[in-house]
């Protein structure tokens, strides 16, 4: 598939001139101003290139394009204008952060070889932001299984949100979707921090104390404060941050390409998931989303509520009954699962990895764990639940 390009010229002839030149080498899209550009990239972006004049009715090319970077950081940026003076070509680089700085009249092939340019470095920095998201994915996902570990009802709460963020992902871009999920993933690692008598009451729906109360509503900035040095984690970290208090006063439509409006969203996300699980431990899932339903007015929360009233396909299982030596990754704990001295080490629901066959397995040699197991074994079916 090819990469898109974004031409952007207040001039229609010079669009002309680009479609006529580049149409068979590229995926272009034609823009005649910054407003109408920033209109397509809401509507049909991000893009690999956008290429813009420096002279516009409004906003100039230099505005233009800070404010592409700001929106879609990957995108590669390239100037194009006939104002071929040292400080419009400074400014360009400096604030529009551009690639290229190109003069009119520039040929074909000169704007070929600079659009390759751009592609190929567009490319680059995908695979290395992919790199890292993946990288980030896993080192994520070991925390929360270590989470899990050391407060097995801390890694149920968690999967459970996750669980329902999931439903909610096709409201987002694609391209900010991990963020939400690791959001998700890690919205309760500042628990930890809480004395476990306090998570106890906080996850059963205990009265908290004006105390407690205030312990926990820290424990969001505390993640934060654990997050936010990491690179790339810094959108996730303040979606945690403001999960109990999401931005209510926000636009009713939000642009989910402006990062302040997408920390809005990921933090109504979290909030919706943590409400309903705490709701649907008294009520039905109907009456649950009504509940969060009836004090919005914000057009998105509720297209996100709406999302959770269609229920997902369901894996099925099978039930089996398992020695600790049999257990294998994807199963499905039917019961707490404890060592022979009573402590808990796994929780009813609790999906079988890697890392907890090895804990399982170590206790097993050591204190001893209670056997059998009853387990939810997955089925290749996956129309109907079987249990």
């Amino acid at each position: 598939m090819p990469e898109r390009v974004l031409l952007v010229d207040d001039e229609p002839r010079v669009l002309d001139g680009y479609r006529r030149a580049l149409r068979r080498r590229y995926e272009l899209s034609f823009a005649e101003g910054a407003d109408e550009a920033l209109g397509i990239l809401e509507s049909e972006g991000p893009f690999a290139v956008v290429v813009s004049d420096y002279q516009m009715p409004g906003t100039d090319g230099i505005t233009f394009l800070a404010e592409i970077a700001r929106r879609t950081p990957d995108t590669v940026r390239m100037m194009l204008t006939g104002q071929a003076d040292l400080d419009v070509a400074t400014a360009a680089v400096n604030d529009g952060k551009v690639f290229r700085f190109l003069t009119k009249p520039c040929p074909a092939t000169d704007l070929a070889m600079a659009l390759d340019a751009g592609i190929e470095h567009h490319r680059l920095v995908r695979a290395e932001r992919e790199l890292l998201e993946g990288t980030l994915r896993g080192t994520v996902r070991l925390m929360t299984e270590l989470m899990g570990l050391l407060d097995p009802d801390a890694y149920d709460h968690t999967a459970r949100i996750r669980r329902i963020v999931s439903q909610m992902l096709d409201e987002f871009p694609a391209e900010t979707r991990w963020q939400l999920e690791l959001a998700a993933e890690l919205s309760q690692l500042g628990t930890l921090t809480l004395p476990l008598a306090l998570r106890r009451k906080l996850r059963g729906g205990a009265d908290l104390t004006p105390r407690e109360e205030k312990a926990v509503t820290e424990h969001p900035h505390t993640a934060h404060d654990l997050l936010c040095g990491i690179p790339r984690l810094e959108l996730v970290a303040r979606m945690i941050a403001t999960q109990r208090e999401p931005a209510m006063n926000r636009p009713r439509d939000m642009s989910l390409s402006d990062p302040d409006d997408l920390v809005s969203a990921g933090a109504h996300a979290l909030h919706i998931a943590t409400e309903l699980d705490r709701l649907t431990r008294t009520m039905s899932i109907d009456e649950a989303l009504r509940t969060l339903d009836r004090d919005t007015g914000s057009h998105f929360r509720s297209r996100l509520l709406s999302r959770l009233a269609v229920a997902p396909p369901e894996q099925s299982y099978a039930r089996a009954t398992v020695r600790v030596a049999e257990l294998t990754v994807g199963m499905v704990v039917d019961e707490n699962v404890e060592s022979e001295t009573g402590m808990l080490l796994l929780g009813e629901g609790r999906e079988v990895t890697d890392p907890i066959l090895v804990h399982l397995r170590r206790f097993q040699e050591t204190v001893g764990v209670v056997e059998p197991i009853r387990v939810l074994v997955p089925t290749a079916d996956h129309s109907s639940p079987s249990v």
